[in-house]
């Protein structure tokens, strides 16, 4: 039987925290693969594209041609992603992109929301949502979006392209803290595979901790374990 070319994508990104962006780019619904022609993704390299977010993924080491070709059908800021041991490989096809490296944590816990619901800590979706007029307007527009099912949240900073006619997917839930009567921090799902979620945290600046300058410390007080890594390369300097 000869494996769709998404199966053959998906048959080379096991459910494990290193893959879980370009997995769930792929199991949304909404991803591109490109390939060289005859290519296998297998076991060929190949990129894939999410345009609504403006993000690549290079897996495998693909042509310079494919990677270039598939990042010029991309609007907007474009975001490329790429496991730290390929960094050597992509780079090349990148002349004058920055290059940043993001921690990938993993927390071994599990919340039963249901059970454990903290005071001052609540969970709500589009229907339910609270009032965010307070929130910063680029802030608000991400929660609004993701509340819809259309998270927009970055890697390094940079503007998306509008959002057109995509049609509508299952909106989010989302997690909030709350002080003095208002949601000052806010969290939910970027993308999700089978098992795993790339969550985005976002606080309030005048809510934020000192501690939260040391990140990976503070992932570390927190339980959070550095489990991989990923290069990701942003729009030329």
């Amino acid at each position: 039987m000869t494996l769709s070319l998404l199966d053959q994508a998906l048959s080379r990104l096991p459910d494990v925290p290193g893959h879980v962006d370009v997995r769930g780019m792929l199991l949304s619904g909404k991803a591109e693969i490109r390939t060289a022609a005859g290519a296998n993704p297998a076991h060929d390299g190949f990129v894939v594209l999410l345009a609504a977010r403006s993000l690549a993924s290079a897996v495998g080491r693909p042509p310079c041609d494919v990677v270039t070709s598939a990042i010029a059908a991309l609007t907007g800021d474009v975001n490329v992603l790429c496991p730290i041991d390929d960094t050597t490989s992509v780079e090349p096809c990148l002349p004058g992109w920055t290059r940043q490296t993001a921690l990938i944590h993993t927390w071994t816990g599990r919340i039963d929301w249901d059970a454990n619901a903290e005071a001052g800590t609540t969970i709500f979706t589009e229907a339910d949502a609270p009032d965010l007029s307070h929130v910063p307007d680029h802030l608000r527009t991400e929660l609004i979006e993701a509340l819809y099912g259309r998270p927009r949240v970055r890697f390094l900073a940079g503007e998306l392209p509008p959002r057109g006619d995509q049609a509508l997917v299952t909106g989010l839930e989302m997690c909030a803290t709350w002080d003095a009567g208002l949601p000052v921090a806010f969290c939910y799902p970027v993308v999700q595979t089978e098992t795993l979620g790339d969550v985005s945290i976002d606080t309030l600046e005048a809510h934020r901790l000192e501690s939260n300058t040391a990140s990976r410390t503070l992932a570390a007080r927190l339980g959070l374990i550095e489990t991989d890594r990923l290069t990701v390369f942003g729009v030329r300097s």
